[in-house]
């Protein structure tokens, strides 16, 4: 859309890589938690595991599927470093936040996810506000957001 027909291929590993985020960002939380009880040593040794699957996977998947075979093996690395970042923070004690905590972004985001599919806006900019406004007037509705006199709203999720 931005960039033009010619970048058009490449929305089929946009919609795999997309999943890399929240991945990745669930990931970081343990990681920064075996940084600050100091084990930078097994931070370097998961991440040299992570860097070793991400050539194998793109060694396998890269011939035969291309820019897809990729986004998966980026994605899939991603998926493995959390899980491995997780369990290896389990001796300290220290858990993820649970998922009931994210219900209200979750529904949410599959309102949003609803409402551009059913409405399916030509220009990108009128997607944008369509997401945006479904999103944040959902999680208002189920009280995600708090709206008090003389303050900022404030997430409440």
């Amino acid at each position: 859309t931005i960039f033009g027909s010619g970048y058009s291929d490449s929305a089929a590993a946009l919609r795999i890589l997309v999943w890399a985020i929240p991945v990745s960002l669930l990931r970081d939380v343990p990681v920064m938690a075996l940084l600050a009880r100091g084990q930078e040593n097994r931070i370097l040794r998961l991440t040299a595991l992570a860097a070793a699957l991400s050539i194998v996977l793109n060694l396998l998947l890269i011939p035969p599927f291309g820019l897809i075979g990729a986004a998966v093996a980026t994605a899939l690395t991603e998926t493995a470093r959390m899980l491995v970042a997780v369990v290896a923070v389990r001796p300290y004690g220290i858990t993820l936040t649970s998922i009931n905590r994210f219900w209200k972004t979750a529904v949410a985001a599959a309102v949003m996810a609803a409402l551009l599919i059913l409405i399916s806006p030509r220009s990108m900019w009128i997607a944008i506000a369509i997401g945006a406004g479904g999103y944040l007037a959902t999680l208002g509705l189920l009280g995600g957001i708090s709206l008090r006199r003389g303050a900022l709203p404030s997430l409440t999720v």
